[in-house]
């Protein structure tokens, strides 16, 4: 819960992300080497058990909270359309390969691999504490 309160504080998200935050924490404490499993990750360990099954899909980790423009691949662009739409940047999903980002205007979440991330540049400001 540390890692997840960390992740809501230090990017000013709105608390009904929460849930996204742990799933996060979760996410990064799978991926961060263990002294008790002799600084092995538990993701290593679980790859171990289950050499040839594919259980996660790897991809590059970001900042928890950036701004993700996710790309838009409609078939009403024109040369004016946008061509990316302004998200933020919270996890990865857990059976799919790309990223989570969320809207808040629509309320609505995507899963993509295609985004270009501001990793320096929160979606919500920064509230200094």
């Amino acid at each position: 819960m540390e890692v997840a309160r960390s992740l809501m504080l230090s990017t000013s998200l709105p608390s009904y992300l929460w849930g996204d935050a742990i799933l996060t924490a979760a996410h990064l404490i799978d991926r961060m080497p263990s002294r008790i499993l002799h600084l092995q990750t538990p993701l290593d360990c679980l790859k171990e058990s289950y050499p040839s099954t594919r259980l996660v899909s790897e991809v590059p980790l970001r900042v928890f909270g950036c701004t993700a423009y996710v790309h838009n691949f409609g078939p009403n662009h024109t040369k004016f359309t946008p061509r990316a739409q302004a998200y933020v940047f919270v996890g990865y999903p857990l059976h799919q390969r790309g990223y989570k980002c969320f809207h808040p205007p629509s309320r609505k979440y995507f899963v993509t691999m295609y985004v270009t991330f501001c990793e320096n540049r929160p979606y919500f400001p920064v509230s200094h504490l």
